[in-house]
C-alpha cells in the first residue's frame, strides 16, 4: 500500500501527497509532544489484543473503540513502548492516542510492506 493520509476534507479520500506528508508530520509532532519519541516507520496496519478482544484496524479505517477514522499510527522509539494510534479526538486535533501495548501477539506493517511484521 502506497503511504497516504486521509484527507480531513473528505476522509473518503487520501490528501493529495504534499498535504499528506504535512498532516503526517503535524500529527507525528503532536504525538510526540503528548508522549515520547517515535520510530521512523510509517505504519498502515495494527493487529493488537485489549482487554481480551482482537483488533486488527488500518489507516482509513474506522477504529471500533470511538467510531473515528485512523488518520496515523506510530510505535513509540523505546524499547517496550507503545503503538499510537491516532483519530481526530484521539491523537491528531486533541486528546492522546489510543495505545495498544506491544507484546507477543501484536503485528504491525508498514506502507509498501506486504505482510504484518510481528513486533
Amino acid at each position: 500500500m502506497q503511504f497516504f493520509v486521509p484527507d480531513p476534507a473528505d476522509p473518503a479520500k487520501a490528501a493529495d501527497p504534499a498535504k499528506a506528508e504535512r498532516l503526517y508530520a503535524s500529527i507525528k509532532a503532536f504525538a510526540v509532544s503528548q508522549n515520547d519519541s517515535v520510530q521512523e516507520r510509517r505504519i498502515y496496519g495494527l493487529t493488537y489484543r485489549h482487554n481480551s478482544k482482537q483488533y486488527n484496524v488500518k489507516v482509513g479505517d474506522i477504529h471500533p473503540l470511538n467510531g473515528e477514522q485512523v488518520i496515523a499510527i506510530f510505535r513509540q522509539e523505546r524499547l517496550s513502548g507503545c503503538y499510537l494510534i491516532c483519530t481526530a479526538n484521539r491523537g491528531v486535533v486533541r486528546g492522546g492516542p489510543i495505545l495498544a501495548g506491544d507484546d507477543w501477539d501484536t503485528q504491525s506493517w508498514d506502507f509498501e510492506q506486504a505482510s504484518p511484521a510481528v513486533s
